[in-house]
């Protein structure tokens, strides 16, 4: 929305100039600027074309101003137009590039999940976000049991079967608040901002069951094990924090695989 009051502002200011300056001083270039901005950086298509119907009125009001020919009139507001469009069309498709390709970079290629790099950016932030407001989060880390084997016995192409059945699971039964991630390999992480470590305690166990069943049902010899802390104090960094889940993913698959080991705190 910045940048649409902006381009507000700078045609008011080009037309302004174009009107107190000579007609032989062209500044109709200069409505390019507003254009291109108000396309590549709203969101909102709509103001791409509010920008360009205002950009259109004070070149046309400049035009009449200056006294021009009825044919030389039509045929630079016409040339106006198509160079507004095109220039709004290049705007929108360099826009959306660049979107895709932010989202290319935070985002897992095989599950479309968030990759590690977005999630560790995630926690950083929630972090940050508790030691300025207080509060709590819970972060979990699971690594699917017997994946290796699945893949050594049936070939990778069920084992990425598999991991796209996991991560349909992941978002099918976590909140829209959560972020669920791949670390890599066959681990995840899910982080919930404000879990409190009862009903973390209660997703992560129906989690694992949930798991078993889903994958048994499309025939992998497959469970989950999860480690998980709710932090009521925000931990020393992001490393830290996944380290400590990570620690607990473990104890997990050496006590008894397809649970979850916790701690609240």
């Amino acid at each position: 929305m910045l940048a649409f009051v902006l381009s507000l502002l700078f045609i008011a200011l080009i037309f302004t100039a174009d009107v107190l300056t000579s007609a032989n001083v062209r500044l109709h270039i200069l409505y390019v600027f507003p254009l291109s901005a108000t396309a590549y950086h709203c969101e909102r298509t709509w103001l791409s074309f509010v920008v360009l119907a205002i950009a259109f009125i004070a070149q046309a009001l400049t035009a009449i101003s200056e006294g021009l020919p009825r044919v030389t009139f039509v045929s630079d507001l016409a040339i106006v137009f198509a160079t507004s469009m095109l220039i709004i069309f290049m705007s929108r498709a360099a826009r959306i590039n660049h979107l895709l390709v932010l989202k290319q970079a935070s985002t897992d290629a095989l599950t479309q999940l968030a990759n590690r790099g977005a999630v560790i950016a995630a926690i950083g932030n929630e972090i940050t976000r508790q030691r300025r407001y207080g509060g709590q989060f819970s972060l979990a880390e699971l690594d699917l049991d017997g994946f290796k084997k699945l893949n050594d016995t049936r070939g990778h192409s069920a084992g990425d079967d598999a991991l796209l059945l996991l991560a349909d699971t992941l978002q099918r039964n976590t909140r829209g608040s959560d972020l669920v991630a791949r670390l890599g390999g066959d681990e995840f992480v899910v982080l919930m901002p404000s879990m409190q470590s009862e009903d973390c305690h209660s997703f992560c166990e129906k989690l694992c069951e949930t798991i078993r069943t889903r994958m048994a049902e499309a025939g992998f010899d497959i469970t989950a094990s999860i480690g998980w802390k709710t932090f009521s104090l925000p931990p020393k960094s992001t490393l830290e924090a996944l380290q400590q889940v990570d620690a607990l993913m473990y104890e997990t698959k050496r006590s008894g695989r397809g649970c979850a080991s916790s701690v609240g705190g």
